[in-house]
């Protein structure tokens, strides 16, 4: 049986279950639901109303993983992956809070 780990926070703290980096980490954990670079204050918004036509991640050669990323920031979908996957452990780290800071958009 594994132990199911939902992470929160940055790659820090995702890269432990990360089979490029710990190739056996499936032995014994399962990472059930995953938030990367979100605030606290993000994901406790409203979610936000986007145009997925509009997102553009062009100008990196990680556009696909960065345009997953910023939509499941936008939708707030962690939290709903946390009641469906009910892990056993929650790891959370704040870089994203200390290092990126606040934007406000749309008066949110």
């Amino acid at each position: 049986m594994t132990i199911k780990i939902a992470c929160y926070g940055s790659c820090i703290t995702r890269d432990n279950f990360n089979s490029k980096l710990n190739s056996n980490y499936k032995n014994t954990f399962e990472c059930v639901a995953t938030s990367e670079h979100s605030s606290i204050i993000s994901l406790l918004a409203p979610k936000v109303q986007y145009d997925l036509n509009k997102l553009d991640y062009t100008l990196s050669e990680f556009s696909h993983r960065n345009k997953e990323i910023a939509i499941k920031d936008l939708e707030r979908s962690f939290l709903l992956e946390l009641i469906e996957t009910q892990p056993d452990y929650l790891i959370m780290d704040f870089f994203p809070d200390i290092y990126f800071g606040v934007v406000f958009s749309e008066d949110k």
